[in-house]
């Protein structure tokens, strides 16, 4: 019993010290008018054997929709690299083709979700181009961010 209730314990500590982990990031809307905000994760792996790191894409999902002067909290576990890209009808908030810290990722015009099968390249991504989704999908490049306040401004 007692050999139990350790386990519980332990149990309840691990999950503590695993949301202490999470990091939280919060984008406002600085501009005048209504955005659509979506984020992408990435994660980097060690090679034990050679010390490099290669990327991958884990996740891209969107929209959140702000209206001016509005904001939306995210919460991630702090293991991985967060990116965020937002846009209106007349501008796109992104990462530049030049940053080294930007990355690309898979959106579709509506609400969607894709994990890493379909963010591995632009190939990948545009592969989908033959079914009804697949006729509103975009390789967009987002903005590499750190845990706070994200605001979009003009």
């Amino acid at each position: 019993m007692k050999r139990i209730f350790g386990l519980m314990v332990l149990g309840m500590l691990v999950c503590t010290v695993a949301e202490a982990e999470d990091a939280k990031y919060t984008v406002e809307n600085r501009t005048d008018g209504k955005i659509f905000v979506s984020y992408g994760l990435g994660a980097v792996t060690q090679d034990q054997v050679f010390g490099t790191g290669s990327f991958s894409r884990v996740k891209s999902q969107g929209w959140y929709s702000l209206e001016k002067g509005e904001s939306k909290e995210l919460t991630f576990p702090r293991r991985y690299l967060v990116y965020i890209f937002a846009e209106n009808s007349d501008r796109k908030w992104e990462g530049k083709k030049k940053d080294q810290t930007a990355e690309n990722f898979c959106v579709y015009d509506g609400k969607f979700e894709y994990k890493e099968s379909e963010n591995r390249n632009e190939e990948e991504c545009k592969s989908q181009l033959g079914t009804e989704e697949g006729k509103n999908l975009r390789w967009e490049r987002f903005l590499k961010v750190k845990p706070g306040t994200i605001p979009v401004e003009e």
